[in-house]
């Protein structure tokens, strides 16, 4: 059993039944590879709702029968989130771990498989006059020591 938190494991449950089981979930673990895990993390960056394209279809809020209003919508393919991919990388990665060490598979597909990427970090350091801003306050305290303070 895992040891983490309710609400991580509830997040880690939800990812799996939202997305893994439906595209993975029949599959022998045996029969799965990083080809095969590869393709899944493509679907998801294509379309959060694994539709590939087809679902043209107006998207329901409510199950029953009932007058459309404007707020039903076609479909709109949105991808998975990078950071929600990478997680459920991480978690079949940690689930394919303990395959292995029970000897269900050989070797970790996940570990082999091109695993989503980083996003790429985008600093915006200030500009000149807006650092003179942050600048720490110069001054001296009674024993002449020099003072830090922010503004």
């Amino acid at each position: 059993m895992l040891d983490v938190e309710t609400s991580t494991r509830q997040g880690y449950v939800k990812k799996l039944n939202k997305h893994v089981r439906p595209l993975l979930g029949k599959l022998p673990v045996g029969r799965l590879d990083a080809e095969t895990l590869e393709s899944f993390y493509a679907v998801l960056r294509k379309c959060r709702d694994h539709c590939g394209g087809a679902r043209k279809a107006i998207e329901h809020r409510k199950a029953e029968p009932h007058d459309c209003t404007d707020k039903g919508r076609p479909h709109e393919c949105k991808p998975l989130a990078p950071a929600s991919i990478r997680q459920i990388h991480w978690i079949l990665s940690g689930a394919l771990n303990r395959a292995v060490r029970w000897r269900w598979i050989a070797v970790n597909p996940a570990e082999q498989a091109e695993k989503p990427g980083m996003p790429q970090p985008n600093p915006h350091p200030p500009t000149p006059p807006k650092r003179r801003d942050w600048s720490p306050r110069r001054g001296r305290t009674r024993t002449g020591a020099r003072s830090y303070g922010w503004p």
